[in-house]
């Protein structure tokens, strides 16, 4: 957090209620960055006036942390992170060689990407943006190179849950069509899930390690343990 001095400007005592006043925010960390915001002020109140301003630190604090992958197939690959735990936060910016990857902010903590094949290896980092219009500093560096599917030990299977772990809802990413998963506690009890849409709601499910197995037309196509918490 910063602290910040407040350096008050009041020359006339006389004028209406409530004028428009300028505050001058001095930061204490010889940042030499200064920046202004204007209120209105009662000036009968003025000569008693303390103002304290509070500055949130989320360019250093709240970054995205944790960048990895998940192949999907050939050149497709899902991106995951730590999710920012903040109650201002407006969305995440994917950035390649410092540009944006998507024009839009992304809203959950994964991300479903496709690769040039000329491209390779590829340098990802992610930010986070504010509704005040701050955004953190930048996560861990990724690096994709390109290995043949049959020797990148991320390709575990096709069809997955994420993010993993999970609070409330997670998204199904895979090229294997489902319509139906199998949610296994470690007590053994089984919840079903019919698939309409690749977004899945496990808020109903109790908090620990699960298993989860993926159906289409009865069969069995992909496994996976996921963590609810």
């Amino acid at each position: 957090m910063s602290s910040c001095m407040v350096q008050e400007l009041i020359d006339d005592y006389e004028r209406p209620p409530y004028t428009p006043m300028v505050f001058i925010i001095h930061p204490t960390d010889h940042s030499n960055k200064r920046s202004a915001i204007s209120c209105d002020i009662d000036p009968i109140e003025a000569p008693e006036l303390k103002v304290y301003f509070h500055v949130s630190d989320f360019n250093n604090h709240f970054s995205p942390t944790n960048l990895r992958y998940k192949r999907i197939s050939e050149h497709r690959y899902l991106l995951l992170w730590d999710p920012v735990e903040d109650g201002n936060l407006k969305g995440y910016q994917l950035l390649t060689q410092q540009e944006p990857v998507i024009d839009s902010l992304i809203m959950e903590n994964a991300i479903e990407i496709d690769i040039n094949p000329n491209e390779y290896p590829v340098n990802f980092q992610l930010r986070a943006l504010n509704h005040f219009g701050r955004y953190s500093a930048l996560s861990n560096t990724l690096t994709i190179e390109y290995l043949p599917l049959s020797t990148d030990t991320s390709t575990k299977s096709n069809v997955f849950l994420a993010p993993n772990p999970v609070a409330g809802h997670c998204r199904i990413y895979g090229d294997t069509p489902v319509d139906e998963i199998v949610i296994i506690d470690m007590m053994g009890n089984q919840s079903k899930r019919l698939v309409q849409s690749s977004k899945v709601d496990i808020k109903g499910i109790p908090t620990g390690i699960h298993q989860v197995i993926f159906y289409d037309k009865n069969k069995r196509v992909g496994t996976q343990k996921i963590i609810k918490y």
